[in-house]
């Protein structure tokens, strides 16, 4: 599995007879013809280096191996659990996180055409 993809998302879960709005970890990778797998989800938790810790080191115990490149946006905890469990494997900024925070520093009337320069 050489490269590892790690975000967070939010998800409407039900309990109890109430919808929710939960946080999601998700950790899919992509094999080396392109194919995306998805490879763990843990409901209901933050997101910080415990977290992260726990879902990456289950990963790992469950066989991830071959990891080249992890995905991920510049979340502390994130980055401190993937220092400790996959210290051997380098890590690049998701591309998405990274223009999205640069949008939020344009005016509004720019964002259209920033964004377009970004992807180029």
């Amino acid at each position: 599995m050489p490269y590892l993809y790690l975000d967070r998302t939010f998800l409407d879960a039900r309990w109890a007879r109430t919808v929710e709005n939960v946080s999601a970890l998700v950790a899919y990778g992509v094999m080396p013809d392109g194919h995306r797998r998805l490879l763990g989800v843990s409901i209901g938790v933050e997101e910080s280096k415990e977290s992260w810790g726990e879902l990456l080191g289950q990963l790992v115990e469950r066989g991830l191996s071959g990891v080249q490149l992890v995905i991920a946006d510049e979340h502390r905890g994130l980055i401190q659990a993937v220092r400790r469990l996959l210290p051997e494997v380098r890590r690049q900024r998701c591309t998405v996180h990274l223009e999205r925070n640069v949008l939020t520093k344009v005016p509004q009337r720019l964002r259209g055409r920033v964004a377009g320069q970004l992807r180029t």
